[in-house]
């Protein structure tokens, strides 16, 4: 069993958001994430770079990956300049 949030939102763990639910059940109901991994501007870069947020909370607010967030926080990976 997992736990299946009844907002969609991961983030949202309150007990009455959570509802147990069989894994296929809980992937129908879960959105896709989407990734704007193509957009994140060079000022948006050096928005991350500077930033106190988390990593999660960037992710959420960019619409990118944790891991893509990570990335960008720590100069391995640049944006597209776009």
């Amino acid at each position: 069993m997992q736990a299946d949030h009844l907002d969609g939102d991961r983030l949202n763990n309150d007990p009455e958001n959570l509802v147990p639910s069989c894994p296929g059940c809980n992937m129908k109901r879960s959105p896709k994430p989407v990734y704007r991994k193509g957009r994140v501007t060079v000022e948006d870069a050096e928005k991350i770079r500077e930033s106190g947020l988390s990593l999660k909370e960037i992710a959420q607010e960019y619409g990118i990956s944790v891991s893509y967030a990570s990335q960008l926080r720590s100069g391995k990976r640049k944006s597209n300049g776009k």
